[in-house]
């Protein structure tokens, strides 16, 4: 079975998409759960953004193939290594600028109203956009009340194993979904921080 690549058009009255990036060896039946939960949600994204290196396309198993096939709303994009940790955001942020978009990690299988809890969420702030997530590290002062080494973090954090006032720095990782509206961040803002002069 071949993979269709399909042009992706858009639908100006849904702007949320979801996007997971994979490798190597964890593309197995185990993502193809992970797809599944975020294909069965309660509120419907207007598509899976599934990132991959062209080696790891030119090598998709089968039973993978033929599961791409069978859903439409899944979109494969071939992202260069070279992008490192940014390549959960670049391709959103340069092919669908008006989309706001939620990362997901590749190894979780998501409850059936995981997008519609962060979009809510979102939605509860009128006035400006926030990053909704659902991890986070505490960043800790050390004894000259200046911040402590990433390693003294409180780490892995979320709002079930802890509560947060509001002096508390935060730093917010993308693991188990993060929201992000469309207007938060650009792909200007990774070249103005010469981001991306490296690749």
């Amino acid at each position: 079975i071949q993979i269709k690549f399909r042009k992706i058009t858009l639908d100006q009255n849904i702007n949320t998409c979801i996007f997971i990036t994979s490798f190597n060896n964890r593309i197995n039946y185990r993502l193809i759960l992970v797809l599944e939960s975020l294909l069965k949600q309660s509120i419907k994204c207007d598509f899976i953004l599934l990132s991959l290196s062209k080696n790891d396309i030119e090598r998709l198993p089968k039973y993978f193939r033929s599961f791409l096939a069978k859903h439409n709303n899944i979109k494969l994009i071939e992202t260069d290594s070279k992008f490192k940790s940014y390549k959960k955001y670049l391709p959103v942020l340069e092919y669908f600028p008006a989309y706001d978009f939620i990362v997901c990690d590749d190894d979780i299988i998501y409850p059936y109203n995981f997008v519609e809890n962060l979009i809510n969420v979102s939605k509860k702030q009128t006035n400006c956009s926030y990053v909704v997530f659902n991890r986070f590290h505490l960043i800790t002062k050390d004894k000259f009340n200046k911040i402590d080494l990433y390693k003294n973090w409180k780490h892995d954090l979320n709002f079930e194993n802890i509560k947060l006032n509001c002096q508390e720095d935060i730093f917010i990782t993308t693991g188990a979904g993060t929201f992000f509206p469309s207007n938060v961040i650009s792909l200007s803002d990774f070249k103005e921080r010469k981001c991306l002069r490296q690749l």
